[in-house]
Order: C-alpha cells, then structure tokens, then sequence
C-alpha cells in the first residue's frame, strides 16, 4: 500500500518539477524577447546609447534576474560599454537556467575574451587563430545562432579570411540582431571589396549607410568604399572619398590599406577607354 501511494506522489512530484522547468524557461524566453526591443531601442541607431541600454535592462531585473539570459546580457552591455572586468565577473557567478539559453552564456564568454585580447593588444596571429578557432567551434555547435555567426565573420574580416567572412556575414544579414546589424554589413562591405565582388560590396555599403551614418568616419569602412567605387568605374566619387577620408585621418597616410587603395583607384583612372 505505502509503495502504490510514494507511485503517484512521484508522478506529482515529477510533474512540479516540469511545470517549474517550464515557466522558468517561459520567462528567459520573454526576457530574451524583451532584449531585442530593448537593444533596438537604444543601441540600433547612429550613437548607440548602452548607458540607456543599461539602465534599461538593469530596469528588468524584477522579471528576468536569475533567467541567465539576462545575466548574459547584461555583461554583453558592458562589452559593449568596454568593461570586460565587470562582464566577466557577472559571467562568473551565472549558470544557465535552462539548457536552451547555454549559448548566451558561452557568447558573451567569448566577447569578453575578445574584448581583453583587443586591450592587451593580443593581435598576433597564434592569438587571433586560437580566438577565430573557438568562434568556429561555437557555430558548430550552435549554427542556429546568428550573432556568433556575425562575430566570427568579423573576426574574419579583421584577419584578412575574406572568403569565410562573406559566408558567415551573409548568414548573419538574414536574423534580426540590433547591436549588431550596421557592424554585420559594414564588415561584409570591406570583405566583398577585398574581394573585387564590386556591385555587391557597393550595395552591403548602401545598407550599411541606411542603418548607421556615422559609418562615414570609419576609415576602414570608407576605403572598401572607395575600392567598390573605382571597381565600378566611379573614379571621381572615389577619389573624393579618399580626399574625405584624408581631411579627416591625416595620418592614415602611410598606412597599407590606403596606400594600396590609392594604387587601385589610380590605376582604374589610368585603364585604357578613360579620359
């Protein structure tokens, strides 16, 4: 008799258990949803305010501290805000509420890791190879995640692996990621320019435009810019654009990138058929 009523006990028991699980993840699952408005409303724009972010999201603490997804992105904030040191110590006292939100945890790990490499000027190649390595395995195992795919294609397009960026940036375009999105097609310009895939690179830097304005001060940026430009035959907007960008960073004169840019351009107003 005592063993026909612990069966059923079990059973509730079991079935509390499930419930909670549930709920829990039904509320991450609401917290994460309120962060894709949160994040588009402040960090989506032209100057994007992580500050407001901050306090915004610091705003939803009531309803979603303990979900781990906002703990996760609550240190991606002050990534963002250039304190590794405060995102990694959050990070060190969260676990994963449910196995579904693992991977916001495991991001922000690596953004943080990005973010002190960067400080300590850790940009040797054995160091970026071992960053880009761990990128790879986490959209192995989460290819479902669009923002480690556009940090990867970043990555990427940083190291010069121009090809990969494009395929992993491409996939990216397709989710609606705020923080990220002007950075998805700014990067994806430079990579597809590198490339001399001319109309596509022009087309990434419209987007980019449309999303972000103050991209034109980013020299990088604008000397893909220029390259799509004298690709597609526009050698007079894109010696005015080197002209921008050199008003504006005098001292990028020396550097490769522009140097080669400056050869590309005068070579393409110096191809046969042109006045």
């Amino acid at each position: 008799m005592r063993i026909r009523l612990l069966i059923p006990f079990f059973l509730l028991s079991l079935g509390c258990s499930q419930q909670m699980a549930s709920a829990a993840q039904d509320t991450a699952g609401m917290c994460e949803k309120q962060w894709l408005v949160d994040s588009a409303a402040f960090a989506d724009r032209d100057a994007p305010d992580y500050q407001g972010l901050l306090k915004q999201w610091l705003a939803r603490a009531p309803e979603c501290k303990g979900t781990s997804v906002f703990e996760a992105r609550l240190a991606m904030i002050y990534f963002f805000l250039n304190d590794p040191g405060k995102a990694r110590q959050i990070l060190s006292q969260t676990k994963a509420s449910s196995p579904k939100y693992e991977y916001l945890i495991e991001l922000a790990q690596l953004l943080i890791e990005s973010k002190e490499m960067a400080v300590a000027q850790q940009t040797d190649d054995a160091s970026m190879n071992g960053l880009e390595a761990k990128y790879v395995a986490f959209v192995t195992k989460y290819p479902e995640v669009m923002e480690g795919r556009a940090l990867l294609g970043g990555l990427q397009t940083t190291m010069g692996n121009h090809g990969d960026a494009i395929r992993n940036l491409a996939l990216a375009t397709r989710a609606d990621i705020p923080t990220l999105r002007a950075g998805i097609f700014r990067n994806l310009t430079i990579s597809l320019a590198k490339l001399d895939r001319f109309p596509e690179a022009y087309q990434a830097a419209n987007k980019t435009f449309s999303l972000h304005k103050s991209v034109m001060s980013d020299p990088w940026f604008m000397l893909a810019v220029a390259r799509a430009q004298a690709g597609l035959g526009d050698i007079a907007d894109a010696e005015t654009t080197l002209g921008v960008i050199l008003s504006k960073r005098p001292e990028i004169e020396r550097d490769p990138d522009y140097l080669t840019t400056v050869h590309f351009v005068a070579e393409a107003r110096a191809r046969p058929g042109r006045d």
